[in-house]
């Protein structure tokens, strides 16, 4: 059976970036007299991507051979004569137009579940139809361009590790998904996904995936890989991320087959997130309170950095504070 959030390492460190980040945003509030300062750190999306952005927004900055398939979903009528006239390949995605840590997205199998979900849709939000991308594993960085200067680089690299569940050869699937103690699992959601499987005896050492979306708050679990930031691997990334104007810092998630792959174009995009985005190796287990206490100063660094540079080039008109009051709003009238 799993066990509270609260006694898992990932909770404490959310609440860490959480805290400590405020702390940075009160001080820099106050250095560039702004409560929406961060909305420079990506002018291209909607407050820098920290409030009520739209995915579909981000989608069309990208270079679309990098992006796959996505139909946009405004009303209930648009989206059945979408499904009436176009024969997709299964599995799909579905997923809110709004970056919030994996809120509301599913995997769908075939059409009787992507029309049931669609009729249950709540169309208060733009949805998104996206193909299901086949690379094998999932991947993040988190990626700055200093505006002035040029400086870049890359300040945390991740792989995700899907929940999962490994047999014994007695157990049925349902039996091991509940003796399973990942605190972020969504139970309701594996078994509906996994339905037709839950009375199958799992044999010795098979592996079943519970949940292919790779957030934390959906069971993932982030190992770092920043001995792995290369000559070869900045320069990928810079090639591709360095050239899309009006970002400056943001976390990738994508997926390839292996960092090699990823170093020759081989790769997806699964989306883009702005200045909300976090340096994900800090919930790596090896790092300690302390280290990341010095990542998190640093990110803040950098933002502090992008900031003065947009300033200097005469970027130093931010987003009123009314707007970033309606963009929360916005946020909890969605998540509520």
């Amino acid at each position: 059976m799993k066990k509270p959030k609260w006694k898992d390492r990932g909770y404490w460190v959310s609440m860490h970036f959480y805290w400590q980040s405020m702390l940075y945003y009160i001080w820099y509030s106050m250095v560039f007299r702004s409560f929406t300062f961060f909305a420079h750190s990506n002018s291209a999306i909607y407050m820098g991507g920290l409030l009520d952005e739209k995915k579909s927004d981000i989608y069309k900055i990208l270079p679309p051979h990098l992006v796959p398939k996505t139909w946009l979903i405004n009303d209930r009528n648009s989206a059945f004569e979408l499904l009436k006239r176009h024969s997709f390949t299964y599995p799909l995605i579905l997923k809110p137009d709004i970056g919030f840590r994996g809120y509301e997205v599913s995997k769908i199998a075939r059409f009787e579940q992507l029309k049931e979900a669609v009729e249950n849709l709540d169309l208060d939000r733009g949805w998104l139809i996206q193909e299901f991308i086949q690379y094998n594993k999932e991947y993040s960085l988190l990626y700055f361009q200093l505006p002035a200067t040029g400086t870049y680089g890359i300040t945390s690299l991740i792989e995700k590790k899907y929940p999962k569940v490994v047999g014994d050869g007695h157990s049925t699937l349902q039996q091991l998904i509940y003796e399973d103690h990942n605190p972020f699992l969504d139970l309701k959601k594996v078994n509906n996904m996994l339905f037709d499987q839950l009375e199958e005896v799992i044999p010795k050492g098979k592996e079943v995936v519970l949940d292919e979306i790779g957030n934390y708050s959906r069971g993932a679990k982030f190992y770092d890989l920043s001995q792995f930031i290369s000559e070869p691997l900045l320069a990928a990334s810079h090639s591709v991320f360095g050239a899309l104007h009006g970002l400056n810092l943001f976390r990738v998630d994508f997926k390839a087959n292996n960092l090699e792959d990823y170093c020759q174009g081989k790769f997806m995009v699964i989306e883009i997130n702005g200045a909300k985005s976090e340096p994900l190796h800090i919930y790596d287990p090896k790092f300690s309170f302390r280290s990341n206490c010095k990542t998190i100063h640093q990110h803040w660094i950098t933002i502090g950095k992008i900031i003065r540079e947009k300033n200097q080039l005469g970027e130093n008109r931010f987003p009123p504070f009314r707007e970033g009051l309606k963009a929360i709003f916005a946020i909890k009238k969605l998540v509520k």
